[in-house]
């Protein structure tokens, strides 16, 4: 099964096992190569091990499966970004932006960018949004805290900035539970 393998590989990436995460993604992707998401997971794990060109590649494959998928979208924008092209980041949320953002792997990526876009405020609303309702949890909550922090050290509200960096905080000593991820492992 293409996905399970897939799920063990993107888990050995997160563990830090990357080169035996990356065999078994590509292994998934070969059986089961009209699955967006293991496309973004593969593109993920070449990313973590410094391998952008790759990365860049298996999000194009998998954008071609399914072109509008946020979080392939969202990582397109942050590779582009890490290549320093900040217009081509930017191009590629967008049509996201223009049609009111509402998925948090796109507002995390735009508030990185509207600092650099004079769009402030626009970046911290989305991210108030998105914490507001609660839909996240985890890293990515962790890391629209830390994206919030930064936006409003950036406009002068320090008070505010340092109450996400705390939340966020408390939450990088909390985000691994051993019980919790083994569990999840022994599903697959």
């Amino acid at each position: 099964n293409g996905r399970a393998i897939g799920q063990l590989g993107t888990a050995q990436v997160q563990i830090g096992q990357v080169k035996e995460g990356l065999r078994r993604l590509m292994k998934a992707v070969s059986l089961e190569p009209q699955v967006p998401e293991l496309y973004h997971n593969l593109a993920a794990a070449y990313r973590r091990s410094g391998r952008l060109e790759d990365a860049q590649d298996a999000v194009e494959r998998g954008l071609r499966l399914r072109p509008d998928d946020p979080d392939l979208v969202a990582l397109k924008s942050e590779l582009a970004w890490t290549a320093g092209d900040r217009d081509a980041a930017w191009a590629a949320i967008e049509p996201f932006v223009d049609s009111g953002v509402g998925h948090p792997a796109i507002a995390i990526v735009m508030a990185r960018l509207c600092a650099r876009r004079g769009r402030a405020q626009e970046g911290i609303d989305a991210l108030r949004r998105l914490l507001d309702e609660g839909a996240i949890q985890g890293t990515l909550r962790m890391d629209a805290l830390f994206r919030l922090g930064d936006l409003l050290d950036n406009q002068g509200a320090y008070d505010e900035a340092f109450e996400a960096y705390t939340q966020a905080n408390a939450l990088m000593r909390s985000t691994h539970d051993a019980a919790e991820f083994s569990a999840r492992i022994d599903g697959v």
